[in-house]
Formats: structure tokens, C-alpha cells, sequence
């Protein structure tokens, strides 16, 4: 018997004074009964802990925080540059996110939306991975978030 449960929270904030900005805040919390088929339920790495490698920290909680600053280029609003921080980890059960470490990954991005595609964007991110020390590239054609 397999159960994974997820609370996700995520919200969007934009800014009276620079209306075509905005700050996109995502946490999620996770817990599996068990593994699945031979392997833990979570992993993170990759495009939700950028600046790690896909798949890096595996288990059967989660705890995933990831906030990104969006500002579009002045004369080329369809171009953006984004700043971010994501945080979390896996872990064995969920009663060890209370006392397990997190990780950090932190970076820049460019965005780059598609007028002629709905919600379709471009997007390359540069994520230093603070744990490890190390840094990693990351592209994708849909929104982080």
C-alpha cells in the first residue's frame, strides 16, 4: 500500500510601484507512506533545486521553497531577467524535516515569453549549488512555477 500526500502553496506579488514586475513564491510539503516500486516517492534537483543535479536528494518527505524576483528589460518587456533562491531537501520520513539540513541553490535567469504561444517562455537558469559548490545550467520552455 502507497500513499503520497503534497501541500503546495504558491502565490504570485507584483509591485504598485513597478507594475510589471513580480516575486513568485512556491513551498511544498510532501510525505510518502512507503517507497514506490523500489525507489523513494521525492527527488529534487534540477529545476526545482537549480544549481544540483536532477535527482540529487531522494526520499520519502519533502520540503521545497523556491522564490523567484522577475524584471522585465526596459525597452523589451517580453525579455525578463530573474533573480532566485531555492531551498529543501529530501528525507527518510517526514519527522526528520523538523531536524534534517537543508540545501541552497542560488542564481540568475533570463525569460524570454513567446507572444505568438500562450504561456509559452523560454527560460536559461544559472544555479550555484551552495552545499556543493558547484554550478548548473538549466533551460526549459515553461514557466519554473
Amino acid at each position: 500500500e502507497f500513499a503520497r500526500h503534497e501541500l503546495y502553496y504558491r502565490s504570485y506579488y507584483r509591485f504598485p510601484s513597478r507594475p510589471l514586475d513580480n516575486l513568485n513564491v512556491q513551498t511544498i510539503l510532501g510525505h510518502a507512506t512507503h517507497d514506490i516500486m523500489g525507489g523513494e516517492a521525492f527527488g529534487l534537483g534540477g529545476e526545482d533545486l537549480r544549481g544540483y543535479d536532477p535527482g540529487r536528494f531522494t526520499g520519502n518527505a519533502l520540503l521545497q521553497i523556491n522564490v523567484e524576483y522577475l524584471r522585465p528589460f526596459e525597452d523589451h518587456p517580453q525579455w525578463r531577467y530573474a533573480g532566485f533562491i531555492d531551498v529543501g531537501n529530501t528525507y527518510e520520513d517526514v519527522e526528520d524535516v523538523v531536524h534534517g539540513g537543508l540545501k541552497t541553490g542560488v542564481g540568475v535567469g533570463l525569460r524570454w515569453r513567446l507572444i505568438s504561444f500562450v504561456r509559452v517562455s523560454l527560460r536559461v537558469d544559472v544555479g550555484y549549488a551552495i552545499s556543493d559548490d558547484d554550478y548548473r545550467i538549466t533551460a526549459g520552455t515553461h514557466y519554473s512555477y
